[in-house]
This record gives structure tokens, sequence and C-alpha cells, in this order.
């Protein structure tokens, strides 16, 4: 699949982005913001699901399918596959009998996310539903994949039905899908922090949806990941790196404090921390959202303290773009025996190398120190030099210097005449740009004259 290689082949950092989209580029397009990420979903094509096809403005969709890959020929695009949750008031009749109904045979609603209606998956007919579903996406040609949220081993259907038929379900699900897309159509699904291993056969990677909290429910909480959260964190996303079918797609997600702006220090080194992971450990993307629609609940403050108010315009899902992602690391060096390496055997500090630098990631307990075979650029501090220090719960990016192109252009051992031809005859290309401002132009000339 070419849409796949040009993925697997991308520069790192890698981003994606699950529903919202980046808030802090208004001066940007919608598409332009979107097209920023590697992968998306769900992919705003104008489409919607009548039972059996995707139906809507085809064309329409093709050209903006087209549009995106114009400004990312990296990107992959994923349906959101509706099997249980996500229809809100009124998607269906009372009488359908997908919906999943309490003992007296009366609908259940999720009253967390205003009301949606809830399928019961362990039904034949929703079973299907989800499957066609899929299959119709795939039918189009406009997806690389589906996505699935809500899926691990937890209990989803309110102890309505006993908990292996939850599971069971969920086998014949990805069963039927897959016996109809084949082994190429991706599947990602939203684990939250866990590992997976019955269903990792059938799937390509997880959307690792985390939250401060999730490893010591029921003890009060300050809003904060902890070591706890982090190490189980980093197990299942190394877990998921060896473990799920090719190609391994893994989208790990950090969120803010949502009392604090996105850039404030707080959230800037939590984001780093996310990236460098995902860098470090996986071949994967990694987004940063806002992540504040539950936080009030379960760290017990108001939503009056949140520093983005709820509103019909943002959703938890959102984010800020950080420039952090802009730094050009090139691609890893080595294979998947480099993932999740230890700097010099230190505990919780994992360093990797990509063509263009380092990625670090530091969860030591403590301050550490490093020292890099050569000069580089500190993409977040801007220190340069081959020592460095990583604070505890932080993560950097280091750049190596580059090497401008020389000014013997043609190669032949002097700068002469024939060079100050070469770069006058490539004037507004792209190459040989000597000065790397992206154009050739005088300044280039200029070069190569006072080389001579």
């Amino acid at each position: 699949d070419a849409d796949v290689a040009d993925f697997v082949g991308r520069d790192f950092p890698s981003t994606y982005v699950a529903w919202g989209n980046i808030l802090n580029k208004p001066e940007l397009t919608p598409e332009a913001r979107w097209a920023m990420h590697d992968v998306v979903w769900s992919a705003d094509f104008g489409l919607r699901f009548n039972g059996v096809d995707w139906v809507g403005d085809i064309n329409a969709a093709q050209q903006r399918k087209a549009l995106f890959l114009s400004m990312n020929p990296d990107m992959l695009f994923f349906v959101d596959v509706h099997y249980f949750s996500g229809y809100p008031p009124g998607s269906f009749p009372e009488d359908n009998p997908m919906l999943l109904r309490d003992s007296e045979g009366v609908p259940v609603v999720d009253e967390l996310w205003g009301n949606e209606q809830l399928l019961d998956f362990t039904l034949p007919e929703t079973q299907q539903w989800a499957i066609r579903q899929a299959v119709a996406g795939w039918e189009t040609g406009l997806f690389d994949g589906i996505f699935l949220d809500n899926w691990n081993e937890d209990e989803r259907l309110n102890e309505l039905k006993p908990l292996s038929e939850e599971h069971k379900a969920r086998d014949l699900i990805l069963q039927g899908i897959r016996s109809k897309v084949g082994s190429d159509f991706l599947i990602i699904v939203n684990s939250g922090h866990e590992k997976i291993p019955r269903w990792a056969a059938y799937i390509n990677g997880l959307h690792m949806e985390t939250r401060p909290g999730y490893s010591n429910i029921g003890i009060p909480m300050d809003g904060n990941y902890t070591q706890g959260d982090l190490k189980e964190i980093q197990k299942t996303l190394i877990w998921a790196e060896a473990s799920l079918r090719a190609p391994v797609i893994n989208c790990l997600e950090g969120v803010t404090d949502a009392r604090e702006s996105p850039m404030s220090l707080k959230n800037q080194q939590r984001m780093r921390f996310f990236t460098t992971m995902s860098l470090t450990l996986s071949d994967g993307c990694v987004n940063f959202a806002l992540g504040f629609w539950m936080q009030p609940l379960i760290f017990g403050y108001d939503y009056d303290d949140l520093y983005i108010p709820l509103s019909d315009g943002v959703n938890p899902s959102d984010h800020y773009w950080y420039p952090f992602w802009d730094a050009d690391l090139g691609q890893p060096i080595g294979g998947n025996e480099l993932k999740g390496q230890l700097y010099r055997d230190t505990e919780g500090l994992f360093i990797r190398e990509f063509t263009n630098g380092w990625a670090v990631y530091n969860r030591s307990g403590t301050e550490q120190q490093i020292e890099l075979p050569e000069n580089v650029s500190a993409v977040a501090s801007g220190l340069t030099g081959t020592a460095h220090t990583i604070p505890d719960l932080d993560g950097e990016i280091y750049l190596k210097q580059e090497t401008k192109p020389s000014a013997d252009v043609n190669g032949d051992g002097v700068v002469n005449i024939q060079d100050l031809v070469i770069v006058a005859n490539a004037l507004g290309k792209a190459e040989p740009d000597l000065n790397g401002d992206g154009v050739v132009n005088i300044q280039d000339l200029v070069i190569v004259a006072n080389a001579f």
C-alpha cells in the first residue's frame, strides 16, 4: 500500500489527532491544521453511515483527501466505527433492537456524554452493524483503516451482560472485520493504558488515551501523572510495539493540566515527556490534548478552574501545536532492538538515535547528565555542546550540527567560475541552496564568489 509505505518512511517527530484539531494556529485553515498530523480520525469527508454504506458526495470526499495529501503525503486516514457509543440522542428509535436495555427493557443512555444512546454489542445484529461499517469504509477507498473506541477488557455494558459475553462479542467483531477487509486494512483501538493480548493478532495499533491517575483509582490525586501511571504507560507501549500486527502504528496521547495554559512551563515539560517517550520507545505518533473534560470529576476541582472554559467550540481532544514538534529528527537509526535503549544502563533514562539527532527521555526519578558523541543543539533549551542535563520527568531532542553545502558545487576540488555558473543557472530553485534559506538566490552566488 503506497500510503502506508509513505507513512512508514516519514520523518519524526510524528503527530496524530483524534477527533479534534489545533487551536493555536488560527491563521491556517482547518484542513492545513489537520494536515500537520500523520494520522487522523475521524477524517472529515462529509460522509455518514446509513446502515449499509457510507453515503454522501464521494467525489467531493476524494477531492478533500487529495487536498490533504497534497499538504502531507504521509497522512493516514481512519474512520471511527461506532459499535457501542457515539450516537447522539435520537439516532435510533427506541424500539431499535440494537439498543442496550436495562432489566426492565428501558434503553440505557450515557449521561456523562449528553445522554448518548448505547448499543448492546453482544447482539449478533449489532456486531453485523459494526462489521458492515468497517467494510463499507474500506470499500470507499478513502480510508486506510478504522478506529474502535473503548476497546479493552473492562466492563462496558453496565453489568447488564456477563463480561465473558462482552469479550466474545469483541472477538467476533474483529474476526468479522478481518475476514472481509483482509490484512492490509489497518485497525487502531483505544485501550487506554492497557495491554490487550487477546486481540493483538487483529489490530495494528493502540490509541493510548492516557489520563493522570489511571493507576491510582480511588486515591486522592493532584492532577499529575504518577510514577505508577508512567511505568504502566511505558510497559504498554513497549508491549504494543512488539506484539501487534505489522505495520504497527501506536498513538500515544498525554493531556495537559487543564488548570494551566497549554503553553505553561509545566504543560510544555509534560508534552516533551510524552513526545520523547514515543520517540525512544516506538515508531508511532504522539498527541498532547487538552483533556479537560473529566479532570474536575477525577481530581475534585471546579470547572471554573479550567484555563480554557468548556464551550461548544472546544473539545477535550483539541490541542495546541508545539514548536518542539517542528524539530527535524529524520528517521530512526537501527531496528526494533534499539527501541527502549537505556543510556549507559541508567534505569528510566532512555535514548534513541535518529539520522539528524537524538531523543532522550528521563523517568529515572532524578536529574541526569548525558554526554553525546558530537556537538548538538537542544531544541527546547537552545543549549549547544556535547554535555547536557535532563530534568526528571522531562525529555529533549538534540539535533546534530548541520554541515552547510560546500561552495565547490561540482566537487572538482576547487571553487571557480564553473561553480558560479551552476548556482546562477539554478536561481529560484531549491538546490544548490548553500546558505540553507530554502531557495537558490544572490546570497548563494556571493558565497561562491567569496570562496574563489
